[in-house]
């Protein structure tokens, strides 16, 4: 079965950049709404589809354009756009966006030390990208500058001379994620009954969002990655001692 479209931001759908004044919104709104509307629609137009697209737009304007509802979508925004609607109403987490990692922390992940196939440098070369594209993709789609994630150094091979292997796992074990992991949050707020029941429930989702994120953090620095990594110890004759988990060795000139 097909996966859902991603949901899109209200102020993406208008056109706007998130600290528009709300005459902006007002006539956005106007302005698109001449050229969205069913009616407005060519003969022979999917007429289903203008309908949902001018239907997106009236809910986009209506949080928007009224202060306490943009208020409260502005401080959610991560948990909306990623949050499954089902787990939101059913008081459990929505699944997350982010890669899986766990499997990656056993030595099967891999199958020697290639840069091609399931080699340990081409499988975690990968993991680590897809890692980094997630924190881009993130960024893009929250408004955050992408020029805040610096680009990590590329994993290399067994080639690789020392400085690179240095830098590479210097970035990763320095990793925080941009991601506020607003889809852990387990509860939505807005439903809670009354004021005391809301604070409650923003409690609540601010500690599993904050415990996601830690863990996650953790995943990706975690010692479980060091772990399985060659590793590298220089040697007066000018060669590399590179040894894995198992404790088989391999040497190479420099």
């Amino acid at each position: 079965m097909a996966s859902a479209a991603p949901k899109r931001c209200y102020y993406e759908i208008l056109g706007l950049p998130r600290d528009c004044s709300p005459t902006d919104i007002k006539l956005a709104f106007r302005r698109l709404a001449l050229t969205l509307h069913p009616d407005k629609q060519a003969p022979g137009s999917d007429v289903a589809a203008a309908t949902a697209a001018f239907q997106e737009l009236q809910h986009a304007h209506s949080v928007l354009s009224d202060p306490q509802e943009r208020a409260y979508y502005d401080s959610h925004r991560s948990q909306i756009l990623f949050a499954d609607p089902v787990s939101s109403r059913s008081g459990t987490a929505s699944a997350s966006p982010v890669p899986d990692l766990f499997s990656f922390f056993s030595t099967s992940a891999f199958s020697g030390f290639s840069d091609s196939g399931r080699g340990f440098y081409k499988v975690y070369g990968d993991v680590f990208d897809k890692v980094y594209a997630q924190e881009v993709a993130y960024a893009r789609r929250m408004g955050i500058p992408t020029d805040s994630i610096p680009t990590p150094p590329v994993i290399g091979n067994l080639d690789s001379p020392y400085t690179q292997v240095t830098a590479f796992y210097s970035y990763w074990l320095g990793f925080g994620s941009v991601m506020d992991f607003g889809w852990a949050a387990e509860w939505d707020a807005s439903r809670g009954e009354n004021r005391r029941v809301r604070r409650l429930m923003e409690e609540d989702n601010k500690k599993a969002m904050r415990k996601a994120r830690r863990e996650y953090n953790d995943a990706v620095r975690g010692k479980r990655w060091s772990e399985r990594r060659p590793r590298r110890r220089r040697r007066r004759s000018g060669q590399w001692r590179i040894k894995s988990l198992s404790g088989r060795g391999w040497t190479r000139s420099s």
